[in-house]
């Protein structure tokens, strides 16, 4: 964040609030091609349509370029120029979320956001997103499996509409979302941890210590997670790959005992110099 984007305050947020309450006025309408709304809307001011695109062009060169405090301020003037353009909602909710802004703020510009582009795969996931960050996770749902629908491929919305599934306890909706995220993604060590939570507690100890070991060993030095997939082995009557994991992770973080007998031979083989001795 630049040293402006420090200097936000309560004059900023408050301009943020009423270009929102603004678009709130605004009527809904259809995407273009180009994914902002080129409907007649019902606002008096004149629509500046040109004016407004190279304002959001801007703003999202400044958004790729980490300036997101004067990225607001971009997105700002392409929504004053057009209430309807819905990008500039989405990439402005998207810069507020890094900004801290009041989550009540993100969340009307998102469902303006989806009003506008309904079509839009990223406007639906990060208004699920939204939701489910206020509680309302059954709405939350709707737009994870409308994004889906869009676009089967956004791992994201599979592993957010996976724990929506996992708390109103359908694990087996959950396991299948969360597979295919991990189809998508499989370097992803979130989607395999959350895996093998919900394999657990399915009683697929196997396949669970399978994915906790993948996460494990694509976290790079995790001793908790090798620990984890040893414990899901240990359920699973594999001893032996239990206690091999174990042992990967006292090798990354020894337990108490043997990590002050590693402390005293390293001292030791330094001398009393505390350079390491020649063998």
């Amino acid at each position: 964040m630049s040293a402006a984007e420090k200097r936000s305050g309560p004059g900023r947020r408050g301009r943020l609030v009423r270009v929102l309450g603004l678009g709130l006025l605004a009527a809904c309408a259809g995407p273009s091609e180009g994914g902002s709304s080129q409907g007649s809307g019902t606002s008096s001011k004149p629509r500046q349509s040109g004016l407004s695109y190279e304002r959001l062009k801007e703003g999202v060169q400044l958004q790729q370029q980490g300036r997101h405090l004067d990225a607001v301020s971009a997105f700002e003037s392409a929504l004053s120029a057009d209430l309807e353009n819905g990008l500039a909602y989405l990439h402005l909710a998207e810069s507020q979320v890094l900004l801290d802004e009041p989550p009540a703020v993100i969340l009307a510009g998102l469902e303006k956001a989806v009003g506008l582009l309904p079509d839009n795969p990223r406007a639906h996931h990060h208004y699920a997103e939204a939701l489910a960050q206020s509680g309302e996770l059954q709405v939350a749902a709707r737009h994870w499996r409308r994004a889906l629908e869009l676009r089967p491929d956004v791992a994201e919305a599979r592993l957010g509409l996976a724990q929506v599934l996992e708390a109103s306890k359908d694990l087996e909706g959950a396991r299948t979302q969360l597979e295919a995220a991990a189809t998508l993604d499989p370097g992803n060590v979130v989607i395999h941890v959350r895996l093998a939570n919900v394999l657990e507690q399915l009683s697929n100890y196997r396949d669970a210590g399978d994915h906790a070991r993948e996460a494990a060993q694509l976290s790079g030095a995790s001793a908790p997670l090798y620990r984890r997939a040893a414990d899901l082995f240990e359920k699973a009557e594999d001893r032996a790959e239990a206690q091999r994991l174990r042992a990967a992770a006292d090798r990354i973080d020894p337990p108490p005992k043997q990590r002050k007998l590693r402390e005293l031979r390293e001292a030791r083989a330094k001398g009393p110099s505390g350079k390491r001795r020649k063998r």
